[in-house]
């Protein structure tokens, strides 16, 4: 796309100076030469608007991209401060309890061995910076 627009570019430079050459504006070949000009700038302009354009879309696919790969980021990290924080409480065995974290929404699934343990682990997990909100998956165990 960029060599076409340089090759228009190129071609109404070369008209431009033929037009500029004595005796050549008073022919019917500077007549067409005109129309061939004219026609050319409009596709250059063309080209531009295309070009810019899918700049544009370039631009807002690369900032959605990395929108994304933060969020990503953002709830690994707080999946890996609640299982932190599970690991540290003498309650909670972090090794029954899985993390999962959506855009700061974290769900705690696995077998806890009483309800309080369950709740605790919520507890835990609400406190987290980041953590917007907290569900439980937890199961308790039957003896």
């Amino acid at each position: 796309m960029q060599n076409r627009l340089i090759a228009h570019l190129v071609a109404t430079a070369a008209f431009a100076a033929a037009l500029a050459t004595p005796g050549f504006a008073d022919s019917t070949v500077a007549n067409t030469a005109d129309k061939v000009v004219d026609k050319v700038a409009a596709t250059t302009e063309k080209a531009a608007d295309k070009v810019a354009a899918g700049t544009e879309k370039a631009a807002a696919s690369t900032k959605e991209a990395a929108a994304k790969a933060g969020q990503y980021l953002d709830d690994a990290t707080v999946t890996a401060k609640v299982k932190a924080a599970l690991v540290a409480d003498k309650t909670v065995s972090a090794l029954d309890v899985k993390v999962i974290t959506n855009q700061g929404v974290v769900t705690l699934t696995g077998h806890v061995d009483r309800p309080e343990v369950g709740e605790r682990a919520l507890q835990l997990a609400s406190t987290v910076e980041g953590v917007k909100g907290v569900k439980s998956e937890l199961v308790v165990k039957t003896q």
